[in-house]
């Protein structure tokens, strides 16, 4: 097993994150641009690793990779915290549009913003599940830098099983050949510390509609952005949407001895941490939203949160591969959280959804 302390064992954790565009940084900041992107490549492997030993079923990430991608394989430590993230993370999302359709009954809408999106496959899985898709009306929008969408805007394209579940006219974004949007599903770039330009994109661009219910995911991007960036865009979310919740993945205690080992490993990854001071505690990362204007927060790292899914399938994913030291994986899951905040819950029910 990898050691906590290698740099190529932490950033391999964290999928792309958004960040400036290129045109307005410095040289340095371009190249830490590049290293976090990079993480996503690396990411979007390690999940097809898990994937093909069986943690978790997606039919659709093999088609996110291109044929020149390589990699080591890694330990199982690092395939189980990416199930136990991407199951918890779906869990929330599936609570979120279940309760909306209680709510809302047949006329049921939802729309769902991954911020620095990466490679992800959610659109997909979920478009996949006819049910679910028979009973709510699901629009998906991934936004991420020009780089990452352009190549995924590229893999959408070019895979028949990525591309017929797109529905409806699929047409050009800004960007021709790698922003797009269909009638439930649109790509586009943007840079995440200009609030100005998501709005641009979002309701413009992507035509959102304020007062559908909105759920946003952000998996370890708002850590990578200032204090007063995270904090415009969630208040321009929480102002701007009526009805919205927010599925947050990233570090916690970040303060401890752990915690600075993982900060200086990405830092020397390029990936520097801009707003770990923000994340020592689970109280902050929930006082960061409240703060911002959304009704309430929770929070509880990825110990607590396993104890959230099925314990047979816990049972399962750990007879794939014996865990050499189980308290390493224990003291990572306990510095990695899981925040989720909602605002304007008045007749969705979105105030019953729980961590736990």
């Amino acid at each position: 097993m990898e050691p906590p302390t290698s740099p190529s064992y932490l950033p391999s954790y964290h999928p792309t994150e958004l960040r400036r565009s290129t045109s307005n940084t410095s040289a340095s900041d371009t190249a830490s641009d590049e290293s976090i992107m990079n993480t996503n490549e690396e990411a979007t492997l390690c999940k097809l690793d898990a994937v093909r030993l069986g943690y978790w079923d997606d039919p659709f990430l093999s088609q996110m990779i291109h044929g020149t991608l390589r990699h080591e394989r890694k330990a199982p430590d690092m395939y189980k915290g990416y199930y136990a993230r991407v199951k918890c993370v779906e869990r929330l999302v599936l609570n979120f549009i279940q309760t909306i359709k209680t709510s809302k009954g047949v006329e049921a809408s939802v729309q769902i913003v991954n911020l620095g999106a990466g490679y992800d496959t959610l659109y997909w899985r979920l478009k996949s599940n006819a049910a679910l898709n028979n009973a709510v009306k699901i629009k998906v929008v991934d936004l991420d830098l020009l780089p990452v969408i352009s190549k995924k805007s590229h893999a959408i394209r070019t895979h028949k099983k990525l591309c017929d579940l797109l529905t409806g006219e699929v047409r050009d974004g800004e960007i021709p050949h790698a922003e797009l949007h269909s009638e439930g599903y649109d790509l586009v770039s943007a840079d995440m510390r200009d609030t100005d330009e998501i709005s641009r994109k979002l309701v413009s661009a992507c035509k959102l509609d304020p007062n559908i219910p909105t759920l946003f995911i952000a998996e370890c991007v708002l850590i990578y952005m200032s204090t007063d960036s995270t904090k415009k865009l969630l208040t321009w979310i929480a102002q701007t949407f009526r009805t919205c919740a927010f599925i947050n993945y990233e570090q916690v205690r970040m303060n401890d001895h752990f915690g600075e080992i993982m900060f200086e490993a990405l830092k020397a990854q390029g990936c520097l941490l801009a707003d770990a001071d923000a994340c020592e505690t689970l109280e902050m990362h929930e006082n960061r939203f409240v703060r911002a204007g959304w009704t309430r927060a929770q929070a509880g790292d990825m110990n607590t949160m396993c104890q959230s899914l099925p314990q047979t399938d816990i049972q399962r994913v750990d007879r794939i591969a014996m865990i050499d030291e189980p308290e390493v994986l224990q003291q990572l899951f306990a510095h990695y959280c899981i925040v989720w905040a909602y605002k304007g819950a008045d007749s969705t029910g979105l105030g019953n959804i729980q961590l736990l």
